[in-house]
């Protein structure tokens, strides 16, 4: 909507000033009190009416008036300060999306610049989600699979899956390192199968994506801060691959386990696009009653298993030493149920485990290789998948360890 004229500003001023008070005067003046207290203060700041000196030029409005009195008290002189004036309110065009604002402010938290980052075309996350399940629905639902003849009731076994980047690449003569979409699905396949191999034959699995499944968002391949990234292929072959990955590692998990929860979280590489993964996974085993899918969209996500509490985070946005806050003031039923909880986050692809005020957080490393960017800023992880295994009673058991 367009900024008033300085006429029409005028004449609300006058309005206010005759009827002594902003409700009769936004009565006489057929307007909502609230609009005309927008307006005179917008005409405050250009300095039209009451006792400014001047008025503003034309384009900028009054930010200080400095009024010089004398031994009289009488004014003897004033001066002001102006700056530019914000312009008319954005609107977002149609069939656009914003990923990015920047702002200027000033000292009192006004807008004075913004410059934000507009993608033509771009999807919302509802219309993409619909899209992939409408996709998925014309494909057969995945076979049953023959659940275990025994499992340990009192156990579940949690097997993380923290920054594959699927779809990057990485050259060995540039990194050390030779790594693509196959490569990755065939050595992050293979720990997994080791993982499985490894933990006990448990009531339940839980497959939790912890963000960065997918190296890229789109086929920018850039990330949210704007930085280009070593891809290969195009971003729906990297989704293929991962798809691919994801229900290959329930359909190992249903032949050791009478259930299996599946979640995967955003990151900050596939912001938007993991919500494919939740979406195609549910469809996919929409005839598999062994198999739920919690597609929460909350920032951190809770799941119980007897006295143990289980939270996760990609890491980005909520560090390791809040976990245990956001559990007691969220789930304040969940901390007090269970003396044994437990946060796994990744994002920063070295692990490092500690005790947060009663919570045991577990940053995971990442199983992927770097790429030239991180390898050339110095970041190095160690490739290693992780799983742990919790007794309903009695907490952490086990954890299994595979290198890629």
């Amino acid at each position: 909507m367009a900024a008033l004229g300085r006429e029409e500003l005028r004449r609300r001023v006058e309005a206010f000033e005759e009827h002594g008070g902003i409700r009769p005067a936004a009565r006489a003046l057929g307007i909502h009190p609230s609009s005309l207290s927008e307006s005179l203060a917008r005409a405050a700041r250009l300095g039209i009416g009451g006792d400014s000196p001047i008025e503003a030029d034309e384009g900028f409005e009054i930010t200080h008036r400095k009024v010089q009195l004398g031994s009289d008290g009488e004014i003897k002189g004033q001066s002001v300060s102006m700056r530019q004036e914000a312009g008319e309110v954005f609107e977002l065009p149609p069939d656009c999306t914003i990923e990015k604002t920047t702002y200027t402010l000033d000292a009192e938290n006004r807008i004075l610049k913004s410059w934000p980052r507009v993608y033509k075309g771009a999807r919302r996350e509802s219309e993409i989600i619909k899209h992939v399940e409408r996709l998925v629905s014309a494909h057969p639902p995945a076979p049953a699979i023959r659940p275990p003849e025994a499992v340990m009731g009192d156990l579940a076994n949690i097997v993380p899956r923290a920054d594959m980047h699927i779809g990057s690449y990485s050259n060995k003569a540039e990194t050390g390192y030779d790594w693509t979409p196959e490569i990755a699905k065939k050595k992050i396949g293979e720990a997994t199968a080791a993982l499985f191999a490894m933990m006990p034959q448990a009531r339940v699995a839980v497959i939790l994506g912890l963000g960065d499944a997918l190296h890229a968002n789109d086929n920018g391949n850039r990330t949210q801060s704007g930085h280009s990234l070593d891809v290969q292929g195009r971003h729906h072959e990297a989704i293929d691959i991962l798809l691919e990955m994801e229900i290959a590692t329930i359909d190992l998990a249903l032949r050791t386990h009478s259930e299996v929860v599946y979640h995967a979280k955003r990151g900050n590489h596939d912001r938007d696009s993991y919500r494919i993964l939740n979406s195609t996974v549910r469809a996919h085993y929409r005839n598999e009653p062994r198999v739920t899918v919690d597609s929460s969209p909350a920032e951190v996500w809770y799941w119980q298993h007897g006295r143990c509490a289980v939270s996760a985070t990609h890491g980005d946005t909520v560090p390791q030493n809040r976990l245990a806050a956001c559990m007691s003031n969220e789930r304040p039923d969940l901390w007090a149920a269970c003396p044994w909880r437990f946060a796994f986050t990744g994002h920063l692809h070295h692990e490092r485990q500690r005790w947060i005020d009663g919570l045991r957080a577990f940053q995971l490393f990442s199983p992927a290789a770097p790429d030239a960017w991180a390898k050339g800023n110095g970041y190095i992880s160690f490739q290693l998948m992780s799983a742990v295994t919790l007794h309903r009673d009695r907490g952490l058991l086990t954890i299994h360890e595979s290198p890629v």
